[in-house]
């Protein structure tokens, strides 16, 4: 199975555990790879570079949906673990001034009804 494991707000809550459990599917043969939200750079590759060995690859989605950015590189994930199971499906919405017109809006993929600044995420 491949396993994709969310950074921020997932691993960062508790590193030991994230740590074991990738040590376990690994030896039982699964891969593990981290996908974040983030984007790509310097910065972010030292600050994750703690987990070079311990998971088979790091995915950096720029704040795209995280199930489309996959299928673009061709990995198919067979469980997503994520503390903001939404963002597998759609994008970061960018941060916004809360206002009685932006409060409801639907997302263009799901037609689901949702308050923007609720999914607001910060920008890494």
């Amino acid at each position: 199975m491949l396993i994709a494991l969310d950074y921020d707000g997932t691993y960062t809550e508790d590193p030991e555990l994230w740590h074991g459990f990738s040590f376990t599917a690994r030896l039982r043969g699964h891969t593990v790879m981290v996908v974040t939200m983030r984007h790509e750079n310097d910065s972010n590759k030292r600050e994750l570079g703690h987990l070079a060995g311990k998971i088979d690859g790091i995915v950096y989605t720029g704040r795209n949906r995280k199930k489309d950015h996959m299928a673009s590189l061709g990995y198919y994930p067979d469980i997503w673990i994520d503390d903001k199971p939404h963002l597998v499906f759609h994008d970061a919405v960018p941060q916004q001034i809360h206002t009685r017109k932006n409060l409801k809006s639907r997302c263009s993929a799901c037609k689901h009804v949702f308050c923007p600044v609720k999914y607001i995420i910060k920008a890494y």
